[in-house]
């Protein structure tokens, strides 16, 4: 019997480590082909049509994994799998803090693959997972973590100037006031800390906090928190994600965000300037039953054997 071939669309940072995850955990299972969306010429978001239908019938997958479908080339891609019999497949690469956008595409997956049963329920509600299956898996980044504790505050801050590939650059004028009225924590405290992939002010970052021990933007984050004893970022952060499934308290930060406050929980606590030091230096809690307590917001139950069963369904 032969494999499926399963093609594996690189996009972004987050996407691309899951689906290198995936490839290692059950790759001997597809006959896999990778495509690289950054390969054609121009903005990620506005590659030709024309040029990507040619390149996917060449290659004629029987399944596709993306990881958006809402910009145009995801929905090119969607729309071609319907046309050529193919199931083009979805895995959420970060929090959906955005949702007006996403309720009723033109064309949709066959399958999307969400980290939780919150937003598993969310979807369900709107036309889109009225008309498409959705399933809650988490993510392979995820699986088979080893966590340490580690004596360093891994810090993730909000964007202030967020790099667009295809439109104007975005100032998040509120993300440099919160960061503002925490200057100087990376003096009484040991921090990490890790700006954005697409942050494009990194140097306000550096004026801020000069004690601070910076990473390279690109460089990966779960091996970073996992070795971390706290993390600290914003409520819209994935990162708030990595910190649960690495099993580290998470500190947030205050501020204008998608969900309210508490939403996370016993895995997030809830700062202001004058207590996010004092949080910070505490004893990390430890949250009981993690994994059960985790699934509203992130499955912990190895992903990839979960995507690969839900990929290698019979068809019907």
């Amino acid at each position: 019997m032969s494999k499926i071939k399963l093609v594996l669309c690189l996009y972004n940072k987050v996407t691309n480590e899951a689906f290198r995850k995936f490839e290692t955990e059950c790759g001997s299972d597809f006959e896999i082909e990778w495509l690289d969306l950054h390969s054609f010429r121009g903005a990620i978001d506005t590659i030709d049509p024309a040029k990507l239908k040619a390149n996917l019938k060449k290659i004629e997958p029987d399944a596709i994994m993306v990881g958006d479908i809402f910009w145009p080339t995801g929905q090119t891609i969607c729309e071609w799998c319907k046309k050529n019999s193919a199931k083009c497949y979805f895995l959420q690469h970060g929090q959906w803090v955005y949702t007006k956008n996403k309720k009723n595409p033109d064309h949709l997956p066959y399958c999307t693959f969400v980290y939780g049963d919150n937003l598993k329920r969310e979807i369900e509600n709107w036309p889109y997972g009225q008309k498409s299956r959705v399933e809650a898996v988490g993510n392979p980044r995820y699986d088979n973590l080893t966590p340490e504790r580690g004596d360093y505050i891994y810090f993730s801050p909000p964007v202030i100037v967020e790099l667009s590939p295809s439109s104007a650059n975005i100032h998040h004028r509120s993300s440099l006031s919160r960061l503002r009225a925490i200057r100087g924590i990376d003096k009484e405290i040991n921090l990490m800390l890790h700006p954005h992939y697409r942050e494009g002010a990194i140097s306000e970052l550096t004026s801020m906090f000069p004690a601070a021990q910076y990473v390279h933007p690109q460089a990966e984050v779960l091996p970073l928190v996992a070795k971390s004893s706290k993390v600290l970022t914003h409520r819209n952060s994935t990162v708030v994600l990595d910190g649960i499934a690495c099993g580290k308290e998470v500190v947030l930060m205050g501020g204008p965000s998608h969900y309210p406050r508490n939403y996370f929980g016993d895995f997030a606590r809830e700062s202001d300037p004058a207590t996010c030091t004092m949080m910070l230096r505490e004893t990390p809690k430890v949250v009981q039953s993690r994994k059960m307590k985790a699934r509203p917001f992130l499955y912990l139950d190895n992903a990839s054997r979960q995507i690969r069963r839900i990929i290698m369904e019979p068809c019907h």
